[in-house]
């Protein structure tokens, strides 16, 4: 006996489609089994999740840094073990790029205040010569 694909209902060994539902036991074409849907990746999720919120905190300057470098680990471990196990990557993926996204705009903002802040001493100190 053989079951159909489509509905589920038990066929002879040598149906061509099933006498349930009609769907064809196409198998002149090598067919591969039918796998179930790739599960969802916590670890991926929690890498996104953490990735916008360092996004979001990296212009405030309140533990963007932080919660960037833990998006990025747990990105790192969603993408490793999403391959590993058949899980979903997407947003793993995604969460490894925006906290890549993050660090440079970390970065970029540290070298802008900087430079402000130096040019406000150097203003305060010039000041103070005279």
């Amino acid at each position: 006996m053989k079951y159909c694909t489509g509905c589920g209902a038990e066929n002879r060994d040598d149906a061509v489609i099933c006498e349930k539902c009609g769907k064809s036991f196409d198998t002149s074409v090598g067919t591969q089994p039918v796998s179930a849907e790739a599960k969802n990746n916590p670890m991926g999720i929690a890498g996104f999740v953490l990735s916008l919120v360092g996004l979001v905190l990296c212009w405030t300057g309140y533990g963007g840094f932080i919660f960037f470098l833990l998006g990025l680990i747990f990105s790192a471990i969603g993408i490793s073990h999403g391959k590993r196990d058949g899980q979903k990557i997407g947003l793993a993926i995604a969460g490894l790029i925006i906290s890549l996204i993050v660090f440079v705009l970390s970065i970029i903002l540290l070298v802008v205040l900087g430079a402000i802040i130096a040019e406000i001493l150097g203003s305060a100190t010039a000041l103070a010569l005279l």
